[in-house]
């Protein structure tokens, strides 16, 4: 009965948290959607859409809107249309409406044809927008009308169709690939990229819409630009919680092109060229010392990486063997080869540790042994005698240890055979 009662509890318990698993990946990939739409019912009754620079006008900071003017209950000749700017801080600001008869549509005077360039329509919205105005929010309203043909030839009178406003998000910012390759090398056989579109101001980062990416095994490279030579497939990647993904790679040499596309229509293209490096580098630490006393005059570092080739070798001094954090290496070498390293000045014994990394990433860490700085002979007997002293201690309390375990396992083992006789 009570494994049963288990059972259900550990039962129930997974079946909620799958729920709940569920439901906040639910929310997740539809939190654009939700946040919108809340957006939207404060807004009233209005469509939100992202909007990025067009390209031809990026620099002038212009922005174009595609105005359609046929669906299911419209068909317009012509349109007419109000633009606001409504900052994050202050009042909204409007200019004033356009003519309608300034913005003439292909005239098939509201008949349903099949061409879709004759019910759209690309207007500039600004040009020369101030930099300060792509931090909000931009309104467009939207007049149509449909102009009714009195004879041929002669408009007559002019019918109101339709008033919208569409609330335009200016999106300039593209989304952002890091990876986890260094100078185009990597020491996994995958690469791990990290993606996001996010921004400081709710109103201009759209987010993600789209994710893929292409491997290329045969591919050249002519004046630094590398083509692929063959047809390589597009992998699609769904949008992950954590915002990362992991390619993997067939090594020793891959050409990756990733790209990140924003709901505004902004894209990101990563390409490289990747090779593998899963060697660590070689650090080889000289001591030129004192045989008899073993006072250390000079200390020399070398290191050598034959693949990536090295990226950085750091050194620290600390009084144990055991390896210090990340942190604590401070000191960075640039030359490689054979460096002298400056010596600590009390009289003291140290350990020297090397962290040396190659461009792929991997790390090789070594240290000296203990190193005895000391000033003349006394100081260097001091050192070397508490080191002897420190070993005999170590080795005397260990062989006692040893003896005691001995002897109390001799004496049970007596005290059983006692027993046993009697």
């Amino acid at each position: 009965m009570y494994l049963k009662s288990r059972i259900f509890k550990i039962t129930t318990f997974l079946l909620t948290l799958a729920v709940v698993i569920g439901i906040g990946y639910v929310i997740y990939t539809n939190w654009d959607a939700i946040k919108f739409k809340t957006r939207k019912t404060i807004d009233s009754n209005t469509k939100n859409s992202y909007i990025k620079i067009n390209d031809g006008a990026r620099n002038t900071n212009s922005l174009d809107v595609e105005v359609r003017v046929s669906t299911d209950n419209i068909k317009a000749n012509y349109i007419s249309y109000q633009t606001c700017f409504d900052p994050l801080e202050g009042k909204i600001v409007c200019n004033d409406w356009t003519n309608h008869l300034d913005t003439p549509f292909i005239n098939y005077m509201g008949k349903d044809i099949n061409s879709d360039a004759a019910w759209k329509k690309t207007i500039r919205l600004y040009d020369g927008l101030p930099d300060e105005q792509l931090q909000g929010r931009h309104i467009v309203k939207v007049k149509y009308f449909y102009v009714e043909q009195i004879f041929a030839g002669s408009s007559g009178s002019i019918e109101v169709l339709e008033t919208r406003s569409n609330y335009i998000y200016y999106d300039s910012i593209a989304p952002k690939i890091t990876t986890n390759s260094t100078n185009a090398w990597t020491d996994n056989n995958y690469l791990e990229v990290k993606y996001d579109d996010k921004s400081t101001v709710d109103y201009i980062a759209s987010g993600v819409k789209s994710i893929k990416y292409k491997l290329c095994l045969d591919f050249e490279t002519v004046t630094g630009t590398t083509t692929c030579t063959e047809e390589a497939p597009e992998v699609k990647v769904k949008k992950s919680l954590n915002g990362k993904f992991k390619i993997n790679l067939e090594l020793p040499k891959t050409f990756v092109t990733i790209t990140v596309k924003d709901k505004a229509g902004n894209e990101t293209i990563f390409s490289q060229v990747l090779r593998k490096d899963d060697t660590n580098p070689v650090v080889t630490i000289n001591q030129v010392k004192d045989p008899e006393t073993g006072k250390l005059y000079s200390i020399n570092v070398s290191a050598t990486d034959t693949n990536s080739m090295l990226n950085t070798l750091k050194y620290t001094f600390s009084n144990s063997d055991i390896r210090p954090n990340e942190a604590e290496f401070t000191n960075e070498l640039f030359e490689y080869d054979n460096v002298s390293i400056d010596l600590p000045t009390k009289n003291k014994t140290y350990y020297l540790w090397v962290r040396a990394e190659d461009y792929a990433g991997n790390v090789t860490y070594k240290n000296s042994g203990p190193l005895y700085i000391c000033d003349s002979v006394e100081s260097c007997a001091k050192l070397t005698n508490d080191k002897k002293d420190y070993m005999t201690l170590l080795y005397a309390s260990i062989g006692v240890a040893i003896i005691a375990t001995v002897s109390i396992f001799v004496i049970l083992s007596s005290n059983k055979k006692k027993k046993h006789i009697k």
